[in-house]
């Protein structure tokens, strides 16, 4: 098979965190015959090292960022950049499998080209569960609020939910956030062999504990820490040395290390140590000692493996994620989670008894040998590859497809936008003309020329108005919104309507929006984000293809709406229960002037707007829901954070509008 692994982290090179991992499959499944491209921005010095000895193992760089497009988040952009690296290493020879970790949602844009473009269609889209490393499970989660980690969450929840294959390490901990059905395997974890000579360690009683993990809350380090002072009181030189990452995780988001510190008498800080992770190089010198893991995904598997394949006798809280690879008493002894007293007594006696305790490393390191050895690692890989099928082609796009264009003074734009639907490359179309009231004898003498589309004509009531009549009067089961001063890039047409019938759930799906004018740019939908949709417009600009039941089904349009109509209709769709997508390509030629709507009204009422859209929709969300995105608000406030494009080049062009220093736009 030709295999593509992605992961970001293989640019930092540590002992036991993802890029571990995934090298060490990597590997495996190179030494077992198959064709392995290792994805990844940069490549750290250890994995360098060793790809030079492995035969078929290939690295391969991102390309560059994409110049002139804007992203909400870096990990968005950096899911184009891999989908870019992807499709060209695809196009020399095509891919059997593209391997993905759900962390980061680095495979967001890929699963979209996969799912709604008909990309990649030969290949298995894979997605391997690393609770440990993710934005929704990982660490992250007790860090402060930023709406940037609601829109990695929502990556990594849509990697899961659309690859053609879930992989979980293990088996353990994975605690899956949607049904993926028939569609997730187990496997066994691997670990680089970071010691080729096969250097046996022999346990010998000692007095330094040993703690791995990554230092935050749910880690157990409370536990540990209650546990130390009973283990002290009974072995007064017993010492603890805690090695994994810090993060910023203490109550106000400063470091949690400090923070634990700061809570221990002066006897325990006198005997712990906090040492930092550690990196491949320092492996090799670490001695074989007493191992305790942190508790949940606070550690990773390969912090069970290494600890395991040195020869540590091994203490395991029984919700951690090493838990599956313990058999109890035999590798090593389990304990119940935050049991203070069960961890002091396991540390005791292992650490008196030394005869017991090197059994223990013993049959840990032969476990390690036979369950997780490289064949047995491709063997389960190659099995489970092989159990998926890539999605079936997407369809022929068929069937009447309504354009609504709705029209107020804007004649001399009409006919490009026109000639924009019949140049789309998309033939079975009508083409809906209302004109809201135009005052201006150019837009009325250009609609009167006008042949081939269904003109109607009201007096002036919005914009929402104009689009619900339009709709009203369409005769496809597909309508999609044009704005009349913007245009359709060709070939996308045909591609949303062939995306719309091969998943009945969808509601309506856009793509990404080319502006040009007053603003050269490429704006990026990151999708909707049910968390964070209400204050932040995350998703779809104005054109938009429809489905026209879910169109009636909630009532169109808010005619109240001066502007954000769009916004306000895709959070009604959300909550009637129509899902929406991204197709990763330009749809939209949004064109940007001086007339346009956002720089002579919304801009000015985006206050009064977004007020609007939270007065009729906040009651739709839990209370946990409110307080979430209330923190997420603290966060976009004091940051300063402006969404808006539009907004900062009117701030540039007129200076003497901007607010006063030290206050930022809402």
């Amino acid at each position: 098979m030709r295999i593509a692994y992605v992961c970001r982290d293989l640019a930092i090179g540590t002992m036991t965190g993802p890029d571990a991992h995934v090298f060490a499959v990597a590997a495996a499944m190179a030494r077992h015959g198959h064709e392995v491209h290792l994805i990844s921005e940069r490549l750290a010095a250890p994995w360098t090292r060793m790809l030079r000895n492995i035969v078929g193992l290939h690295w391969q760089p991102t390309l560059p960022e994409r110049e002139g497009h804007w992203y909400f988040t870096d990990e968005q952009s950096y899911a184009d950049r891999v989908y870019d690296t992807l499709r060209l290493l695809h196009e020399g020879s095509p891919l059997d499998v593209i391997d993905f970790l759900d962390a980061g949602g680095e495979g967001l844009t890929v699963l979209r080209a996969h799912r709604l473009l008909g990309q990649f269609h030969t290949s298995r889209i894979v997605v391997s569960r690393h609770p440990w490393a993710s934005a929704s499970d990982g660490p992250q989660v007790q860090r402060p609020a930023t709406f940037h980690r609601e829109l990695t969450t929502f990556a990594e929840r849509y990697t899961r939910r659309h690859a053609d294959l879930v992989l979980t390490c293990g088996g353990n901990a994975t605690r899956l956030d949607t049904d993926h059905g028939g569609r997730v395997r187990a496997y066994p974890p691997a670990l680089p062999d970071l010691d080729p000579g096969n250097r046996r360690i022999a346990w010998r009683a000692s007095g330094t504990i040993l703690w791995l993990g990554t230092l935050c809350p749910g880690a157990g380090i409370d536990t540990m820490m209650r546990a130390m002072e009973l283990v002290v009181a009974r072995i007064p030189d017993a010492r603890l040395v805690i090695r994994g990452s810090d993060t910023p995780t203490d109550p106000v988001g400063r470091s949690y290390w400090r923070h634990t510190h700061a809570s221990l008498s002066a006897e325990l800080r006198r005997a712990v140590t906090f040492a930092g992770p550690m990196h491949p190089d320092a492996v090799r010198e670490q001695s074989a000692m007493l191992c305790v893991l942190a508790a949940g995904s606070a550690s990773t598997p390969a912090d069970a493996l290494w600890a395991m394949s040195v020869g540590c006798p091994l203490i395991v809280p029984d919700d951690s994620v090493g838990v599956g690879f313990v058999d109890d008493d035999r590798t090593g002894r389990i304990v119940a989670v935050r049991d203070a007293d069960a961890l002091a007594a396991a540390i005791i006696d292992a650490m008196l008894d030394a005869e017991a305790a090197a059994r223990l490393g013993s049959a840990a390191r032969a476990a390690v040998r036979t369950d997780h050895a490289s064949a047995r690692i491709a063997e389960s890989l190659t099995a489970a590859y092989h159990s998926a099928s890539p999605p079936a082609r997407l369809p022929t796009p068929t069937g009447l497809v309504s354009v609504v264009i709705p029209l107020y003074n804007y004649g001399r734009f009409l006919p490009a936008a026109v000639a924009s639907v019949r140049e789309s490359g998309y033939a079975n179309v009508e083409i809906v003309v209302v004109d809201d009231g135009s005052t201006d004898p150019e837009t009325a003498a250009v609609l009167d020329d006008m042949s081939g589309v269904t003109k109607i004509r009201q007096p002036n009531r919005g914009l929402s108005a104009a689009r619900n009549t339009g709709i009203r009067s369409s005769r496809g089961d597909l309508v999609l919104v044009l704005d009349a001063d913007d245009r359709i890039r060709p070939g996308f047409l045909s591609a949303a309507v062939a995306a719309m019938r091969s998943d009945d759930t969808l509601g309506y799906v856009g793509g990404y929006v080319r502006y040009s004018g007053l603003l050269d740019l490429v704006y990026v939908p990151a999708g909707m984000v049910p968390e964070l949709n209400l204050v932040l417009h995350t998703h779809l600009k104005s054109m938009v293809l429809y489905r026209k039941r879910a169109l009636d089904e909630v009532g169109g349009y808010d005619e109240n709406l001066p502007a954000f109509e769009d916004w306000e209709l895709q959070l009604r769709m959300d909550l009637s229960g129509y899902a929406s997508d991204v197709l990763p390509i330009v749809g939209q030629l949004y064109r940007r002037h001086a007339e346009s709507m956002s720089f002579q009204h919304s801009n000015g009422m985006r206050n009064e707007l977004v007020q609007y859209l939270v007065s009729k929709h906040a009651g739709a969300l839990t209370p946990a829901r409110l307080t979430a995105l209330l923190l997420i608000l603290v966060d976009m406030w004091k940051t300063g954070y402006e969404p808006s494009t539009s907004v900062m080049l009117q701030r540039e062009q007129h200076p003497a509008d901007r607010l006063p220093d030290g206050v930022v736009a809402p």
